[in-house]
């Protein structure tokens, strides 16, 4: 998996509840048990010098993972990489509104293997799903889920995204139901 450099969340887990409903085990589902948190996160250059607050909601059977880089990730019961991460990004200098701040982040993570598709706003929230270009066999078949949230006051953008390596049809609802959760506080 591709991780972000330059950048951290800083963790500090403040609070965590259960939901209802069963247990899921498999990365496609998301239904059942929840858990949920509260974190602050930086970016390591400190262009958001006082950090975001922020709320996620899990399914409980998935594994919090938090990387040396303080980075929090979250993976299904059996998977080998995390099927979702955040990571904080401080808008570029020349981003004048959440539309500019919002485009560029969106562009920086594009790379030539991947088409995207179309991107949904809602406000200050951008979601994109993009694929492994058709015929593409310089890398394995992939699909990048993406939702960025700005926070005006910040000038900082907080991306939930996931890498999916399986079926997009059973993991990409898990991904959009975790990174929809996000609330910035």
């Amino acid at each position: 998996m591709q991780r972000s450099t330059g950048f951290v969340i800083v963790v500090a887990a403040l609070a965590a509840c259960g939901g209802k409903g069963d247990d899921n085990a498999s990365g496609g589902g998301g239904g059942g048990k929840t858990t949920t948190k509260t974190y602050k996160g930086f970016e390591i250059g400190q262009r958001v010098p006082n950090g975001l607050d922020f709320e996620v909601t899990f399914p409980s059977a998935w594994a919090e993972e938090v990387d040396s880089d303080g980075t929090p990730s979250y993976k299904p019961p059996g998977a080998v990489l995390p099927l979702v991460s955040l990571v904080v990004h401080a808008c570029d200098k020349d981003a004048a509104d959440a539309d500019a701040c919002l485009t560029k982040k969106l562009e920086d993570r594009m790379d030539e293997h991947l088409v995207p598709g179309t991107p949904e706003r809602n406000g200050d929230r951008l979601w994109a799903v993009y694929r492994t270009a058709p015929g593409d066999k310089s890398r394995a078949a992939r699909t990048v889920a993406t939702l960025l949230t700005y926070h005006a006051a910040s000038r900082a953008v907080l991306e939930c995204f996931g890498v999916i390596l399986d079926d997009p049809a059973q993991s990409l609802p898990a991904v959009k139901r975790v990174c929809d959760s996000v609330a910035l506080k």
